[in-house]
């Protein structure tokens, strides 16, 4: 592996410290590390998560819907969309759950307001400005907290111990002149650069390692990015939490080809990070999960696509996963003005994630109910 950038992007630099952690073997093994994905637009997941047995699903979608005989069982209700099937692996050993009804009151179909929402765990009409996890993160002497490697850094939004990677950028980490300033302000800026550069000296040490992985990963960006998680990690550099995404799903339009291409991806990135975590002996310690704004409404529109909807159901992964489908299926029939009415908030999700990391809950979810699909270790 080259010492090739992974900077997302330097125009962070004024709101986020940079300080990375190299770990020893041992605390490699045992630190455990949730990683987010992001689908970004609002993923349809009737046509992930198929309900192929249930008649309003095939009336309300027609053309667009996944045909029973295409769909991949799951149980007697559910099933995946074929171009998932190199998840089936997964399924079969336990490793992979299906979240159904994950939404919140007062749902807003707004995509920026929604996925603030989702991004800081808080109420419709409550906005906050901090991310969610911002407020979990324990204090360590290992001061990386969180790698943006893509989507949107707002779950970690004021979580000063995060850096910003990008697989497809190619220049070299570059560290910027130190200095000292006579007012404090201008100090804290040049503070704020030091760590950079003690961030971008260790990185580079760690990449200049001869990294070679036994996976194969696809050339798509999403699998290129499942890669890069694989490299950061075989390279000893251990956050607690690894962000990535996936998109775009709004699909308002000629769904059925772009999404299942998207889900395609999702699928073969995520087989390949399973398996080259397997090899490095981490998958015990990673949970995989997933996340976006909203859903997509049960009927298909004119033009034969999916307009913004409310509950979606969403994927978790790992090796401390109980496999298995949770959560009550929503109404395709009993329904608010055309959208599924929620049947688990999605702090519940947060709250179950952040029990397995072992972090106290925060004041944003507290007060939320543990889902079980999670082996307590």
């Amino acid at each position: 592996m080259q010492r090739r950038a992974f900077l997302k992007s330097l125009s962070a630099l004024p709101i986020v410290a940079y300080l990375p952690s190299l770990v020893s073997a041992q605390q490699l093994a045992d630190q455990k590390l949730l990683i987010l994905i992001q689908f970004g637009g609002g993923n349809d997941s009737l046509n992930m998560c198929v309900p192929y047995t249930n008649d309003a699903y095939y009336d309300a979608r027609g053309n667009l819907a996944i045909s029973a005989q295409e769909t991949i069982p799951l149980t007697l209700d559910i099933g995946l969309n074929p171009v998932m099937s190199t998840l089936l692996e997964a399924w079969d050993s336990a490793d992979l759950g299906v979240i159904q009804g994950l939404g919140y009151p007062d749902p807003n179909r707004s995509h920026f307001r929604s996925i603030e929402i989702w991004q800081t765990a808080s109420d419709a009409d409550e906005y906050a400005h901090l991310g969610w996890l911002n407020q979990l993160l324990p204090e360590s002497d290992f001061p990386l907290q969180g790698v943006m490697i893509s989507g949107s850094p707002a779950t970690l939004s004021g979580e000063p111990n995060q850096f910003s990677l990008n697989s497809n950028d190619t220049q070299t980490l570059v560290a910027i002149p130190d200095g000292t300033a006579a007012t404090s302000a201008v100090q804290h800026i040049l503070n704020q650069r030091h760590i950079y550069n003690s961030a971008v000296e260790l990185l580079n040490d760690a990449f200049e390692q001869d990294i070679v992985l036994s996976t194969e990963f696809a050339g798509d960006g999403f699998s290129q990015d499942c890669k890069l998680v694989a490299e950061v990690l075989a390279a000893g550099v251990r956050p607690h939490v690894l962000h990535l995404s996936l998109g775009s799903f709004d699909t308002h339009s000629n769904q059925r080809a772009p999404h299942d291409n998207l889900l395609e991806q999702l699928a073969s990135g995520l087989s390949a990070l399973r398996s080259e975590l397997q090899a490095l002996g981490l998958w015990q310690q990673v949970t995989i999960a997933t996340y976006s704004e909203f859903g997509r409404r049960v009927a298909a529109n004119g033009s034969n696509g999916t307009d913004h909807g409310t509950a979606a159901s969403h994927l978790v992964m790992g090796g401390s996963i109980k496999g298995g489908v949770y959560g009550q299926s929503p109404s395709l029939t009993n329904l608010d003005n055309g959208d599924l009415i929620f049947t688990q908030d999605f702090r519940d999700y947060y709250r179950t994630l952040a029990d397995w990391m072992q972090w106290s809950p925060s004041d944003e979810i507290k007060e939320f109910a543990n889902l079980g699909f999670l082996h307590e270790s």
